[in-house]
């Protein structure tokens, strides 16, 4: 599955136009698409560090563990699967009682000493961990590729894609819908938030690992 995702990385990247950036940006953006809703997040960001700690304190973040709280939601291990893979489950809490809950695996690929790759895809029929009722569950994939620039710094690429459906899994009880503009709304706000977490997440680690107190992080 993840390695399937691994050998579309080139064509993805070429079509965002991630492949030759350069310039720090953190986009997100949802439309709405054939009763969907379409999430889209890219981020690029410079980072003055050396790649295999940026890869480190990065896999730090996915290979959990014990439970990290976000903003606005959550970030638990489900099980550990090898060095290189990882399963973990992000809770995302929304205004009016509503969740998105998403089963999410991981895998490194360390494909050069310049060049590392994450991938991962939400896993939708676990028998082991099933999801509860009245949840959104994205169909999302993610990529991130960590390049070393030069000596000491670190370019680090994120694309994911998401669909939402409006309606809830196992909607049977709930006699209300969010609304997509409404959806699109909370969720685009926390995952802002959530990427804002994520970069505290890296500085903190990098800096207990260097004894450093500047942020790694261009602007």
């Amino acid at each position: 599955m993840l390695d399937a995702e691994y050998d579309r990385l080139e064509s993805v990247f070429l079509t965002q136009r991630l492949h030759d950036a350069t310039a720090t940006c953190a986009h997100t953006d949802a439309v709405v698409e054939n009763d969907q809703l379409i999430l889209t997040c890219t981020m690029v960001h410079t980072i003055h560090a050396d790649m295999h700690l940026v890869a480190k304190a990065l896999w730090s973040i996915v290979a959990l563990e014990e439970t990290v709280t976000l903003e606005t939601g959550i970030l638990r291990p489900l099980e550990g699967v090898g060095d290189s893979t990882c399963y973990m489950q992000f809770t995302l809490h929304l205004p009016a009682d509503f969740e998105l809950h998403g089963n999410m695996a991981w895998k490194r690929y360390d494909v050069s000493p310049a060049r590392i790759v994450f991938t991962m895809k939400v896993v939708h029929d676990d028998e082991v961990h099933p999801y509860p009722p009245e949840v959104f569950i994205p169909q999302e994939t993610g990529w991130f590729e960590i390049e070393l620039v030069r000596d000491g710094v670190t370019r680090v690429k994120h694309f994911s894609r998401g669909r939402v459906p409006c309606k809830s899994y196992r909607d049977a009880s709930r006699q209300r819908e969010i609304s997509f503009a409404a959806l699109a709304d909370h969720v685009l706000t926390s995952y802002r938030s959530n990427i804002r977490v994520h970069r505290m997440f890296i500085d903190q680690r990098l800096r207990a690992w260097t004894g450093t107190d500047l942020s790694f992080f261009e602007h």
